[in-house]
C-alpha cells in the first residue's frame, strides 16, 4: 500500500478526529520530569491527553525552562531536542494533533518520543477507524500498531460473504470500472472473433476464453486502468491504496453471461455481457516505502512511517507491516453492447442418421427342421465343420439359444441344439398351445 491512499484526504473525519481543539494562547514548555511521572502514574494514553488539550505547539524537553536550542544535553541529536507537536486545530492550519520530528521512514531514537507518539495515534487514530469503517478494518491497524505481535504482523484474509471488508472491496467504484474494463476486453474478443449465440438464451463462457489470464494480469497490475483505491475515506482506501508492484498484486476470474436478444424474427436487437467475476487483492499496511501524502495529513503519516521504521531498536516495536488479501466478487454490472457484436448463424444440425432395423427377438424351445439332409455344425456359421445332420424333414428338435452368423437364404440367425448348430432358415418353432 502506498501510504498516502491510507489517510491523506484534508478535509476527511479521519483528520478531524485528531484535531480536536483550537488556539488560544502560548503555554510554557513542558519539562521532561513531568512527562515521565504522567507516565509512570497514570500510562502514555495520559501523556497523549496532555499533549492533545495544549492549545499552543508545546515542548517536552530534558531542560526545564532553558530554550531547547540552549539545553547542552540535546546538543547532539536533534531527534532528542524537542517533541514539536503540533497544535491542536493551530497555527499551522489545524494539521492533526501527533507529534512530528524528522523525516518519514527515520526511525525514532528517544523512547520517550516513540512512546507518545505511539500512545497519541493508538488512542485518537484508532477509535475513528472503527466508529468509521468498522470492527474488522480497526483490527487490521491494531495490528500494526501492536506492541505484542512480531514483525512482519500475521498474514490476515478476508473472505467471508457479507463481511465488512469484503463487502467494502466489492461496492468500491474502482471494483466497478476495473469490471468494466474486463467486459470490454470479452466483448472485443468477441467482435475480432464472432459467435453463433441462440436468439434470447443467456450463454455462460469462462473470462479465460475471452481474455487470457496473463491480459488480466497486467491489465489489474500495470495498466493505465490498474487496480488502485484511490479514495482514502473507503475501506479499500484505507487499507490498500496503491500499488508497489514488488508486494501488491490484484487479479480476477470467472465467467461471464453473453445474451442474444432478437426480435420474433430472430434479427438481433442488443447484445448484454454479464461478468460473474471474483477478485484478489493482495496488499499491506505499511508506510516505508511509500509517500506520506502531502502537508496536511503528514503530521499523522509521518509519525506512523517512523514508528514503522524504528522496528525493535527501541524494544518491542512500535508498528509493523501487516500483509492482507480480500477474496470478493464483482458487483455483477450488466453492460450492453447494441449490435456492436456480431451474430453468426447458428451451424445447422444435421438429423441424426436412422440405426439399423431391429431384427426378430431370440427364440428358444420346441421347434422341427424344415428340409432334407440338414447339417449340423459346430458353430453359427457355414465356415464351422460339420459334426452331424438331420436327414429327414420335420425331426423335432429343441431350440437351445439363438445367434447371429452366416447368412443363409437371406437369414444370418442361427440356432444352437443338441449337438451343434444349425441355420435357423430350415427351422420352424412349433406352434404355441
Amino acid at each position: 500500500m502506498r501510504a498516502q491512499h491510507a489517510v491523506r484526504e484534508p478535509r476527511g473525519e479521519l483528520v478531524a478526529a485528531v484535531r480536536p481543539g483550537v488556539p488560544s494562547r502560548p503555554r510554557r514548555p513542558v519539562g521532561a520530569g513531568a512527562v515521565l511521572e504522567l507516565q509512570r502514574t497514570a500510562g502514555n494514553a495520559a501523556v497523549a491527553g496532555l499533549l492533545a488539550g495544549r492549545r499552543s505547539e508545546p515542548v517536552v524537553q530534558r531542560c526545564g525552562d532553558i530554550p531547547a536550542e540552549r539545553c547542552p544535553c540535546h546538543a547532539d541529536a536533534a531527534d532528542e531536542t524537542a517533541v514539536q507537536r503540533q497544535a491542536p486545530g493551530g497555527g499551522r492550519g489545524g494539521a492533526p494533533s501527533l507529534p512530528v520530528v524528522g523525516t518519514a521512514c527515520a526511525a525514532y531514537t528517544s523512547r520517550i518520543q516513540a512512546d507518545m507518539v505511539h500512545a497519541a495515534v493508538v488512542s485518537e487514530f484508532l477509535p475513528r477507524v472503527g466508529s468509521h469503517f468498522g470492527s474488522e478494518a480497526e483490527s487490521v491497524w491494531s495490528d500494526y500498531l501492536s506492541r505484542a505481535l512480531p514483525v512482519p504482523r500475521p498474514l490476515r484474509q478476508f473472505d467471508v460473504p457479507g463481511g465488512q471488508i469484503v463487502g467494502g472491496f466489492g461496492r468500491h467504484p474502482k471494483t466497478r470500472s476495473t469490471e468494466a474494463v474486463l467486459v470490454d476486453l470479452a466483448a472485443a474478443a468477441l467482435r475480432a472473433s464472432p459467435r453463433a449465440f441462440p436468439a434470447n438464451t443467456p450463454v455462460t463462457i469462462p473470462l479465460s476464453d475471452l481474455v487470457p489470464p496473463g491480459t488480466v494480469w497486467s491489465t489489474l497490475n500495470f495498466s493505465a486502468d490498474k487496480m488502485r483505491f484511490e479514495n482514502p475515506l473507503s475501506i479499500p482506501g484505507l487499507l490498500a491504496g496503491g500499488i508497489d508492484p514488488a508486494a501488491d498484486t490484484r487479479n480476477a476470474w470467472g465467467e461471464v453471461v453473453v445474451t442474444n436478444h432478437a426480435n420474433p424474427l430472430g434479427a438481433t436487437t442488443d447484445v448484454t455481457i454479464e461478468p460473474k467475476l471474483t477478485f484478489k487483492v493482495e496488499d499491506n499496511v505499511k508506510f516505508c516505502p511509500g509517500n506520506t501524502g502531502g502537508l496536511f495529513i503528514q503530521p499523522l503519516t509521518i509519525p506512523l512511517s517512523r514508528l514503522e521504521a524504528t522496528g525493535t531498536g527501541l524494544g518491542a516495536p512500535y508498528a509493523g507491516v501487516v500483509p492482507f488479501w480480500v477474496l470478493f466478487d464483482g458487483p455483477g454490472a450488466v453492460k450492453s453492447f447494441g449490435t456492436t457484436i456480431p451474430i453468426t448463424p447458428p451451424v445447422p444440425i444435421p438429423p441424426t442418421p436412422p440405426g439399423p432395423t431391429p431384427g426378430p427377438t431370440p427364440r428358444t424351445g420346441p421347434a422341427h427342421t424344415t428340409g432334407t439332409h440338414l447339417r449340423l455344425r459346430s458353430g453359427p456359421g457355414t465356415d464351422h465343420p460339420i459334426v452331424g445332420g438331420f436327414p429327414q424333414r420335420d425331426t423335432p428338435i429343441t431350440v437351445l439359444e439363438q445367434t447371429e452368423g452366416t447368412e443363409v437364404r437371406g437369414n444370418n440367425r442361427w440356432n444352437r441344439v443338441e449337438g451343434g448348430w444349425v441355420s435357423d432358415s430350415y427351422v420352424e418353432f412349433n406352434a404355441q398351445p
